[in-house]
């Protein structure tokens, strides 16, 4: 399969089958790390799969207009299905369904905020350790979270009403004795990623109906005015703009979201303005490339973590003269 066939079918019919073919098959590639329970509403994704093709042929690629970006800006085959993809992750952080874990995370975000913890990070990429712990970077190994979330077995769970759509499941005590646990056995900071997997592993046994059937009900959205779903995507597409932007245009891009013109940026670097304008041309192409597909209340946020993950690398290593 080529670019020009993928074209040629689109200029003739629009969404032909070669196109509908590399759809499926991106949607089911993209899809196949994400837990139908949650982001697709069904057992598995044998069930849920083709709703999830359609919802993204029919809103995404023709009702957003995805499918004549992809064709504008493609320039090969794969470039096409990468394009396809950051879409289908997008749909899916749309589509993701808040979870009893999910609202002990949240809990564990607000109580890793004071002694005995120490919140690192920031709203949408948080982590925490005990005080005065020294750790080193990294993540909790699957084999460590199963040890803790065994060890922790005994922690005691509130009763709930079948019907009740948010249940605390742990007291305010058991869910600090849990994060001091967890954080104790870990050599790294601990992500809400980890504790997603000790929670997960902890409630296995605790009315699994609730994990995979209840909603939450949805909390106010937070002070920067977006969601959970929306932090993600902004996750994404910042984590996608810093993978797909060379390190030399990532010093200009970083400059450029500071305010500084050409002239300054080239003395800054000691670089001529024709190197200057070359790298910022390709910089402003990848961004655009990203930003291209969010809703429009998403780009400023973006730029802002941007330029935030840019300042901390920066902070990492002598980009500037």
């Amino acid at each position: 399969m080529t670019l020009d066939e993928l074209v040629d079918e689109y200029r003739r019919v629009g969404i032909g089958p070669r196109i509908l073919g590399q759809v499926r098959e991106v949607v089911r590639a993209v899809a196949r790390g994400y837990d139908p329970a949650i982001y697709g509403g069904s057992a598995s994704w044998d069930d849920g799969l083709d709703d999830l093709v359609q919802e993204f042929g029919l809103e995404v690629l023709v009702g957003q207009g995805q499918l004549d970006y992809a064709m504008l800006m493609a320039t090969d085959h794969q470039h096409f299905r990468r394009l396809l993809a950051r879409q289908v992750r997008y749909l899916l952080a749309r589509r993701r369904r808040r979870t009893i874990v999910d609202n002990l995370i949240d809990r564990a975000h607000r109580m890793a905020d004071a002694p005995p913890f120490r919140l690192l990070g920031h709203r949408s990429q948080w982590c925490y350790t005990l005080l005065g712990k020294e750790v080193t970077p990294g993540r909790v190994s699957e084999a460590a979270a199963r040890t803790v979330a065994a060890r922790l077995a005994e922690v005691p769970t509130i009763r709930a009403e079948p019907t009740l759509r948010a249940p605390a499941v742990f007291s305010e005590a058991s869910l600090r004795t849990i994060l001091a646990e967890v954080a104790a056995a870990a050599p790294c900071p601990v992500a809400a990623g980890d504790l997603d997997r000790v929670f997960s592993l902890l409630l296995t046994s605790w009315l699994p109906s609730f994990l995979k059937e209840a909603e939450a009900t949805i909390a106010s959205a937070p002070a920067e005015g977006l969601s959970a779903e929306d932090l993600a995507i902004v996750e994404e597409a910042t984590v996608a703009i810093l993978s797909g932007c060379p390190r030399e245009d990532q010093q200009v891009l970083r400059l450029k979201l500071e305010g500084l013109s050409d002239e300054h940026i080239g003395v800054r670097l000691g670089l001529s303005r024709p190197t200057i304008s070359k790298r910022k041309r390709q910089a402003m192409a990848c961004l655009e490339e990203s930003l291209a597909g969010l809703r429009p209340e998403l780009r400023l946020p973006v730029l802002d973590q941007l330029g935030a993950r840019l300042a901390a690398l920066r902070g990492g290593r002598r980009d500037d003269n």
